[in-house]
């Protein structure tokens, strides 16, 4: 696969990611009252499937995007050119303090080394008064699978994500991580879940790709396509549910 493939496909998932949380950034963003000329920052913003859409709604606002990967930077800037791209470590932005309205996070916290360092660097950039948000932050480790047959294929895909350096139960701290962080509490819950349409029927073609990703060296592919027959043919039953309790979190500067 070209490196162009592979950061469509890292957008593709990006965008099914962000299409989760829509409902839930459209509460939490109050795009209706923040004034022209605006800025807002997206601290891990892989290819810009969040920041991306919101700057091409909001043309009268500064959107910036922030990601510690080169590679993944330059294929966001090259799909989405109208944003202000940079490279930096969410531990230690190079930003000067109060430069922003709002600053947020979407599936990033849990890949992070330190993350209230990240979420006390998010507050330092954002002006008294202004939002700190994590739109989504997973908590695997409470992971529900059914039918039951497929529970397994769900504890091995937990396990393989905390190996490859995920906190897996980060979204029942992020409450308290933001209070740590100092930040005022706005709103904070668990993003709902819902299964309509394809989704009900099919499942997700890059949700198993996904888990495959994570479980590959670790099981054999004749392995893998017996799991993911089994979760097929459960989608066609209409029985299959999985649920990742998916938590989010808004603080405000003090």
């Amino acid at each position: 696969m070209d490196a162009n493939s592979r950061f469509d496909r890292i957008h593709l998932r990006c965008v099914e990611q962000a299409s989760w949380t829509a409902e839930i950034r459209g509460r939490l963003l109050p795009f209706s009252i923040l004034p022209p000329g605006s800025r807002l920052l997206e601290i891990g913003a892989g290819t810009g499937a969040v920041v991306g859409p919101m700057a091409e709604a909001h043309a009268s606002m500064a959107f910036h995007a922030l990601d510690l990967d080169p590679d993944v930077t330059r294929a966001g800037a090259l799909r989405y050119p109208g944003l202000r791209w940079q490279i930096g470590d969410a531990h230690a932005l190079p930003l000067r303090s109060g430069a922003y309205d709002a600053v947020f996070f979407h599936y990033v916290l849990l890949w992070l080394e330190d993350p209230p360092s990240a979420l006390r660097e998010a507050a330092r950039v954002t002006r008294p008064g202004g939002l700190v948000l994590a739109f989504a932050e997973p908590d695997h480790a409470s992971r529900i699978d059914y039918p039951d047959s497929l529970a397994p294929w769900g504890e091995r895909q937990t396990r393989a994500l905390a190996e490859h350096g995920a906190d897996i139960a980060i979204g029942r701290r992020l409450r308290s991580l933001f209070a740590g962080a100092g930040l005022e509490p706005v709103a904070s819950g668990i993003v709902g879940a819902e299964w309509t349409g394809v989704s009900a029927s099919e499942g997700s073609r890059l949700e198993r790709e996904t888990w495959r990703a994570d479980l590959a060296g670790t099981v054999s592919e004749a392995e893998l396509d017996e799991a993911e027959n089994l979760e097929k043919a459960a989608w066609k039953r209409g029985e299959r549910v999985l649920f990742v309790p998916t938590f989010f979190a808004a603080g405000r500067v003090r």
